[in-house]
């Protein structure tokens, strides 16, 4: 399980930088999402899953609070809100598989 790396400074429009788990359904926005920390500062580690991120990053046109998909290492941009709530059912499905590499992430960083 390798991780794949983004380096984001913050977006010229509103100088912030984030990036967004995708994990399920929420009553209010439609898709729950999981902010996740930055390693060090303006780094981000990818598995595969659904997730929504906003900054920049060097060579690549700005990600302004767009929905990406990371499969196999490889991520596919610019997939619109009723795509990715298309595949909400493979995102919950996929629950237990993120829990599991959360759990060894925390146990790899915890030795």
């Amino acid at each position: 399980m390798k991780p794949q790396i983004l380096h984001l400074m913050p977006n010229t429009t509103d100088e912030k930088r984030w990036v967004a788990e995708i994990t399920g359904e929420d009553p209010t926005f439609k898709l729950k999402r999981d902010f996740q920390p930055d390693g060090p500062e303006g780094v981000w580690e990818f598995y595969d899953g659904w997730f929504q991120i906003h900054g920049q990053a060097t060579g690549v046109s700005p990600f302004n609070k767009e929905y990406v998909h990371v499969q196999n290492g490889r991520m596919l941009r610019h997939l619109n809100f009723r795509y990715v709530l298309a595949h909400l059912e493979d995102i919950k499905a996929a629950e237990p598989e993120r829990m599991e590499r959360m759990r060894q992430q925390i146990y790899t960083k915890s030795e």
